[in-house]
């Protein structure tokens, strides 16, 4: 366990500032006091009234690999799948991407949703492809998601992706939602589907940042409540504003084509899940 005395790595510096813009001096302050834990130390620089880049940062990627998306003919039944390697030069090996062909494949055709099922089953190439590439490979997870119509976006570097359930939606709608998800890294339809130890953890941030703040109490309310506000319409699907019309929230788009949103999964390589 780090203590105060000893040096936070250069490294680990530079990748707080990159998750939060914050300046070098205030990085390594919150580093030394947290005693080098990345997420306490994001939360440090945000009690201290700093505003980092957003909220919803993504860990660097520890892994290689691909995420691989693939639904049924009549786009009912999708599965999307975070398949991982040891390096980006084996995830674009013949070898790698026949083998994630046969595991979103597999997964699709005998609608197995449970990830040590689809290991066990496709144990021996698996073995085989292991043996080839000399690297560990791991099916690490995987989503079912089920409606009405589904649509899905994986950007060109198989890395990222998402699958969208809609109804009374276009083909060409739901993959631009998809498309803004994977660009925004959302996580939640709606404000109820966010945990509530969020909340509360974002609560008690903007309460310290209140406390510091020379107004009277009924004032500091307000604040509180207008950056609660902010922050939820921030990592809600709903409330963001469209990539592709920013004028508008994407709950605007939907209702003026008549469109619901039932559910989406979004998959980035490497996430803490």
């Amino acid at each position: 366990m780090l203590n105060k005395k000893n040096i936070i790595s250069i490294k680990l510096i530079k990748k707080l500032k990159e998750k939060t813009g914050a300046n070098i001096l205030l990085c390594k302050k919150s580093l030394v006091e947290t005693q080098g834990n990345i997420k306490q130390a994001i939360n440090y620089i945000r009690n201290s009234g700093k505003k980092i880049h957003t909220y919803n940062t993504q860990n660097n990627l520890t892994v290689q690999g691909v995420i691989i998306i693939k639904t049924s003919k009549n786009n009912t039944y999708g599965v999307i799948i975070e398949l991982n390697c040891e390096s980006d030069f084996t995830a674009h090996t013949k070898e790698f991407k026949i083998f994630s062909k046969q595991v979103i494949s597999t997964a699709l055709q005998e609608k197995i949703c449970n990830i040590t099922q689809l290991n066990q089953k496709l144990h021996k190439q698996k073995t085989n492809i292991i043996n080839k590439v000399k690297e560990n490979i791991q099916i690490r997870r995987i989503h079912v998601i089920q409606g009405k119509k589904l649509g899905f976006y994986l950007h060109h570097n198989n890395k990222i992706g998402a699958i969208v359930s809609a109804t009374n939606t276009s083909s060409q709608l739901i993959k631009q939602i998809a498309m803004h998800i994977v660009a925004h890294k959302t996580k939640y339809l709606d404000h109820i589907n966010i945990p509530s130890k969020i909340i509360d953890n974002e609560y008690k941030i903007q309460l310290n940042i209140a406390s510091k703040i020379n107004k009277p109490y009924n004032i500091k309310e307000k604040i509180i409540k207008n950056q609660m506000k902010k922050f939820i319409h921030n990592i809600i699907l709903l409330k963001q504003k469209f990539i592709l019309d920013t004028n508008k929230t994407v709950e605007e788009i939907l209702q003026e084509n008549h469109a619901t949103i039932n559910n989406f999964i979004y998959f980035a390589i490497g996430e803490n899940t």
